[in-house]
């Protein structure tokens, strides 16, 4: 909330005017001095010399705040009883704190005032608004670069995990595949003894005979005894 404003320096500060009966800016004198501006020239009530004069004022007082601060209205009606220049003066010369405060910029209506404030907060949020959604696309960008980082370095050491596997289990195999082999032949019964008997000639012809002769006594047979 804006503190120790004035609404001497507020766009809000308004009059109306009494021919149109709008809420109009005031003006630089009125701010600075409490000057209020004639009224246009009118014909004299007297039509026999047409003379001139001067409506008494434009505005219409008190002065009106147009957002109708609380503060500043009750103000207002205590002017209304003394209706005093000071008074008037210190009314809106006075340091405040109000949270609908705006800068006063020359040749702009309150109306045009309020217009302005409001595109400004109209922006301000879009600009939040874009702000907050990159912030999360940045976020989300983040979060998902994380799980990916995530994922290759599990699957990373994976393959590393597998390689050392494989590297382990072929030493293994390479270190015990001897001692099986020795196992294996050490388990294995050994052959069958084979015994071939081959047969001899004299096996076969005899002792001292030919072959196919039969054999004869060293003795010759008697005549007296022959063979039976």
């Amino acid at each position: 909330m804006p503190e120790n404003v004035q609404c001497t320096k507020c766009g809000y500060l308004a009059m109306r005017n009494l021919v149109t009966r709008e809420l109009v800016e005031v003006e630089v004198g009125v701010r600075g001095g409490g000057e209020l501006p004639e009224g246009p020239s009118v014909p004299s009530n007297d039509q026999s010399d047409f003379l001139l004069q001067r409506a008494p004022r434009v505005y219409d007082l008190p002065p009106i705040c147009f957002k109708l601060v609380p503060e500043f209205c009750e103000e207002t009606e205590e002017w209304e009883q003394t209706g005093t220049h000071d008074y008037f003066m210190e009314l809106i010369e006075k340091q405040r704190s109000c949270d609908q405060w705006c800068q006063w910029h020359q040749g702009l209506s309150p109306k045009e005032h309020s217009d302005m404030q409001l595109t400004d907060e109209l922006l301000r949020r879009q600009e939040t608004f874009q702000s907050d959604q990159a912030r999360l696309a940045d976020e989300r960008h983040a979060e998902s670069m994380a799980v990916a980082t995530k994922a290759a370095t599990i699957a990373t050491k994976a393959a590393t995990n597998a390689a050392w596997i494989g590297v382990g289990g072929a030493l293994l195999v390479a270190f015990i595949a001897p001692y099986l082999s020795k196992t294996d032949k050490k388990s294995e019964p050994p052959p069958p003894v084979v015994n071939v008997i081959v047969p001899t000639q004299s096996s076969i012809t005899g002792t001292t005979g030919v072959a196919g002769e039969r054999p004869t006594t060293d003795q010759p047979a008697d005549a007296t005894n022959p063979v039976k």
